[in-house]
């Protein structure tokens, strides 16, 4: 609707987030560079630790389960010749980094992609027994290559914090100057909490420390006074 009626450009970038996900991040213009480094301007998903919907045959395909993975004998076709159990998903994907898996709550790219991505994983949700997340799995197993899709394995603009654990980053959550602090899951210096560069962080409050007080304003006032913002506001 935006782009026919002239107030957004196909080429424009955008990010796309879950309606009630908590999104930590820098300025704009640091995510719009640490975007930039990826070649060919993707269409780029947020990579998780967890393999969902999909049933885990292994320890490395995460521990979190939520109780709705798709039954391990659904096949789904890839294309004409080919097709992929449900089982088979978590070991399709190549680990390139610790956050190998698609996570649909953060994307980035050029609108254009975004309208040819989200027809096709919506296409799929209507046609197929798959959700919205098992949809856009199919839709990277099929079109990666032609919608130039990417997920970013190593944090390199989103850090998902599903399946948070301890050492992850070099200072825990919810402590002062949190915001200061680099990401030491990735070998390279990913843009999470790095000194000038971009994070996004999904979920935080909802992975803090034991103890820490989330009923009151001081983690929102901390928050906001890290990312240099001006806090006046109720918690909720």
């Amino acid at each position: 609707y935006e782009l026919n009626e002239g107030r957004i450009a196909k080429d424009d970038l955008m990010i796309f987030a879950d309606g009630h996900d908590v999104l930590l991040q820098r300025p704009l213009a640091e995510i719009v560079a640490a975007y930039e480094r990826w070649p060919g301007s993707p269409y780029l998903i947020s990579g998780e630790k967890n393999c969902w919907p999909w049933p885990h045959t292994d320890p490395s395909h995460g521990k979190w389960d939520p109780g709705m993975a798709v039954a391990p004998n659904t096949t789904f076709p890839v294309h004409k010749w080919l097709q992929i159990s449900a089982s088979e998903f978590c070991r399709a994907i190549p680990e390139k980094g610790p956050y190998r898996y698609p996570n649909i709550g953060l994307s980035m790219g050029p609108v254009y992609r975004f309208l040819e991505v989200l027809k096709r994983n919506n296409r799929i949700v209507l046609d197929e027994d798959v959700n919205d997340q098992g949809a856009m799995w199919l839709v990277i197993i099929r079109h990666a290559l032609e919608l130039n899709m990417e997920i970013d394995q190593n944090a390199e603009v989103f850090l998902n914090m599903l399946q948070y654990e301890q050492g992850d980053l070099a200072r825990e959550p919810c402590v002062a100057n949190f915001f200061a602090e680099r990401n030491v899951a990735t070998p390279a210096a990913p843009p999470v909490l790095a000194e000038a560069e971009t994070f996004v962080l999904t979920g935080l409050l909802r992975y803090c420390p034991a103890g820490a007080d989330l009923t009151g304003a001081d983690i929102c006032r901390m928050a906001a006074s890290s990312l240099g913002i001006r806090w006046g506001g109720s918690y909720e």
